[in-house]
C-alpha cells in the first residue's frame, strides 16, 4: 500500500483505519496536536507499508 506522504498516511489511518475508534473517542483537538506532532517527526516524501491483519476465527 503506497501514500503519497505522510499527511495521506495519516488521514487514511484516522479515517477509516485503526486510529478511528481513537478519533472518535478523544476528538478533534486530540486528533489535531497528535496529527502536528505526527507531521513534524514524519519523513518526507512517498510511505510505503505492507499491513499484515490476519483473520481470528473462533467456533464453538
Amino acid at each position: 500500500m503506497t501514500h503519497p506522504d505522510a499527511a495521506s498516511f495519516w488521514a487514511a489511518m484516522t479515517t477509516g483505519g485503526p486510529l478511528r475508534a481513537l478519533a472518535n473517542r478523544r476528538g478533534e483537538a486530540f486528533m489535531q496536536a497528535r496529527r502536528d506532532e505526527f507531521l513534524a517527526l514524519a519523513p518526507r516524501g512517498p510511505w510505503r507499508h505492507e499491513p499484515r491483519a490476519r483473520w481470528v476465527v473462533a467456533r464453538r
